[in-house]
């Protein structure tokens, strides 16, 4: 009978990751899948400034350097374009364009678009051409940059509402609603309609700071985290509202309550299937996006999980799963891959 219980035990344990990669000299901010001319690669940024590019097949480290130094020290977020160049953001509001030329790093541009904060940058595409959302020079709102970080715009806030410190920003079905997403200190979620400027929307997703967002484009949801205990699925807002219409108030469309309080990264896969939260506790924890439950709980990570990617479907792994933590290191999973 001990034994039967034993097996039963080990049966429902979810299963190792398929690979950890080690060797990062602090914090994991952040990670994306890329690809080099040798195939899929993982990029992952440090906060003592590194940027380490790994490739997904060896294992091995690629490519390593050195991309902010400034004060606060530590590089927030990389992200790599189809044209081979790197955007990166620093802690100290920094953002720079690196060249992949001449077989390094070079350096291309570099300025200091926003206020120094944990507020990570997002780039989308725009007719080929990269945009850049993230804070404005004061840290209160989200600001919309080109590709030579020139500031294009700078949403407002609602009237007479101060929301804190800008957390996170996201690209909303960009360009094509022309949606962006911010979320705010004080647990605030603005939608904002980028061709006139305005707000469409105003949630208050938490009682507490927010800290991280995600969108779903299959299901048109909002995922938002953070220092309270429960994850907010808002709906998004319809970019068809008149021009002079007030700004909408609204609830989240479903709330899911934590065990344990504090999320620092969220993440939907693009299938529309789960979503991925990574806590303060260091757990790794997939849920269905549909029924909202629970599917597994992963203990990898020995402190804070702070950033959460997901490949697209990859030939030989499927969808895959990359988790950074502050113990620097980055956790590479297969669970519910398609392979």
């Amino acid at each position: 009978q001990l034994f039967e219980r034993i097996f039963r035990m080990a049966l429902s344990l979810p299963p190792p990751p398929l690979f950890v990669f080690r060797g990062h000299p602090g914090a994991v901010n952040h990670v994306c899948f890329t690809k080099t001319a040798a195939g899929p690669a993982i990029q992952s940024s440090c906060a003592t400034g590194e940027v380490l590019l790994w490739d997904l097949e060896t294992k091995r480290l690629l490519n390593k350097f050195v991309a902010h130094q400034g004060y606060p020290p530590g590089t927030l977020c990389s992200h790599p374009l189809e044209s081979g160049n790197l955007i990166t953001q620093g802690r100290d509001g920094a953002v720079a364009l690196w060249s992949s030329e001449q077989g390094g790093n070079v350096e291309m541009w570099r300025k200091v678009l926003g206020a120094s904060s944990f507020c990570k940058i997002e780039v989308e595409l725009n007719g080929g051409r990269p945009l850049i959302l993230g804070p404005d020079r004061e840290g209160n709102t989200a600001a919309l940059f080109d590709e030579a970080g020139n500031s294009l715009l700078s949403l407002p806030l609602p009237p007479g509402q101060p929301c804190g410190m800008l957390m996170a920003v996201k690209f909303v079905d960009y360009p094509a609603t022309g949606l962006l997403a911010g979320l705010f200190e004080d647990g605030s979620l603005l939608t904002w309609d980028s061709r006139g400027a305005r707000v469409l929307q105003q949630c208050k997703a938490h009682t507490d700071s927010g800290i991280c967002m995600d969108f779903s484009s299959s299901r048109s949801l909002i995922l938002t985290g953070g220092a309270d205990n429960h994850i907010s699925l808002t709906t998004c807002p319809s970019n068809e509202i008149p021009s002079d219409a007030a700004a909408a108030t609204a609830t989240p469309s479903h709330t899911i309550e934590l065990s344990t309080a504090g999320l620092n990264a969220i993440s939907a896969r693009e299938d529309g299937k789960l979503f991925v939260t990574g806590g303060w506790d260091g757990r790794i924890t997939y849920y269905s996006l549909k029924k909202h439950t629970v599917l597994a709980v992963l203990h990898e990570h020995t402190s804070a999980v702070l950033a959460l990617a997901h490949s697209p479907s990859l030939p030989t792994y499927g969808r895959l799963l990359a988790a950074g933590a502050k113990d620097g290191r980055v956790s590479l999973w297969n669970l519910y891959s398609d392979r």
